[in-house]
């Protein structure tokens, strides 16, 4: 019986010393995880405070181009041109212009060819000598 205790202590304090082992290096293992997660939140704080940065740099952009948006709006008024079409007396208008209307002359596949000018009409003063 006096062995018996005697392994059952030996057992005991070999249980002890393992557990206190196991417990030291999940400690360690815990403070290693730790300090590399704080390492990673913390890159992710500066990125968030630099993205946070250029968004209010951003809105301030933007408010600025807003406010200056009429000013602009006014310098760089473009002129429409609107044509009528008349039939049998009425005048109607035109949902797209033709080109003959607009330029006064036949347009053609003839113009875009790269050809001879004088060969297509000779009218020019170019082409008359």
């Amino acid at each position: 019986m006096a062995s018996r205790v005697s392994l059952h202590s030996q057992l005991t304090s070999i249980m002890g010393k393992m557990a206190i082992s196991a417990l030291k290096q999940v400690c360690k293992l815990v403070d290693e995880d730790s300090a590399e997660l704080r390492v990673g939140f913390s890159l992710l704080m500066e990125a968030n405070s630099a993205l946070e940065e250029k968004v209010n740099s951003l809105e301030c952009e933007l408010t600025t181009m807003r406010s200056e948006a009429p000013v602009l709006c006014k310098s760089n008024r473009s002129v429409g041109v609107q044509t009528v079409c008349h039939k049998d007396g009425d005048a109607q208008v035109s949902g797209s212009p033709i080109i003959e209307g607009i330029f006064g002359k036949d347009w053609s596949m003839n113009l875009w060819k790269d050809t001879d000018p004088c060969s297509l009409g000779g009218d020019s003063p170019k082409c008359s000598g």
